[in-house]
């Protein structure tokens, strides 16, 4: 069986829809399911990851947080044969407009309804559905999101629920974070905690946080664990 997997961001980029689908593509192929990923990335090119192909191409605009590209449709109608099933990582716009045109199994795996871009989506909404109704499948990452969500709630009778996986590698202590971390351990300890995971980017609000921080008392203290490329900046507001 040969899977061919729709997401956004191409490695080494890590958001938590990226590191949950290079996990999953690399654990389908040391199964024997050959699984291969089309994203997007500043140029278009093959590639290799963990043990498994991906197919990057060049980001044209973005719109609305969506990526935009013209060699994304023009690789994903090249190649889209040579697989059984299309694995959609959605939301991801391009990519579900682009399975509405091939005589494909669609898997769609929901990863989140659209919240954000509200006008946008009243637009976009007609091709998602027909995407949802096309699928054979959807996952849905929790029970809980399968019963709140509205944009799949008309088809509820074709979602089963699959929760979230992790590579266990991934939570292994490399030796030069030791330090790092008894750092992280003195400053935290007998202290509330809040913790927030996530790509540093500027919809995920973390400049906010920050912000909140400054009006807490002095036994809370807030931890924010991801990279991405607001990094810097949210840095040097810990530091005004």
């Amino acid at each position: 069986m040969k899977v061919l997997h729709l997401g956004k961001f191409c490695p080494p980029k890590e958001g938590g829809i990226e590191v949950f689908s290079y996990d999953l593509i690399e654990a389908l192929n040391k199964k024997g399911i050959k699984a291969d990923l089309l994203c997007f990335d500043e140029c278009t090119e093959e590639s290799f990851y963990n043990n498994f192909k991906y197919f990057a191409c060049k980001t044209d605009i973005v719109l609305n947080s969506a990526p935009l590209s013209y060699d994304y449709i023009k690789t994903f109608l090249k190649i889209h044969k040579k697989y059984d099933i299309i694995h959609i990582h959605s939301p991801n716009p391009l990519a579900e407009i682009a399975s509405l045109w091939i005589d494909k199994k669609i898997i769609v795996h929901w990863h989140s309804d659209i919240v954000k871009q509200k006008i946008t989506y009243l637009f976009y909404r007609p091709f998602q559905q027909m995407v949802l109704q096309k699928s054979k499948i959807i996952i849905a990452t929790s029970p809980q999101y399968l019963e709140a969500s509205t944009q799949i709630k008309n088809y509820k009778s074709k979602a089963v629920v699959v929760p979230l996986g992790l590579n266990p590698e991934r939570l292994k202590n490399e030796n030069n974070n030791v330090l790092e971390l008894e750092k992280i351990k003195d400053k935290i300890e007998g202290k509330k905690v809040v913790l927030s995971i996530g790509r540093l980017v500027e919809y995920k609000g973390f400049a906010y946080l920050i912000e909140a921080a400054r009006f807490l008392k002095d036994d809370i203290v807030i931890l924010i664990a991801g990279s991405g490329p607001l990094y810097n900046t949210l840095k040097t507001k810990l530091n005004p």
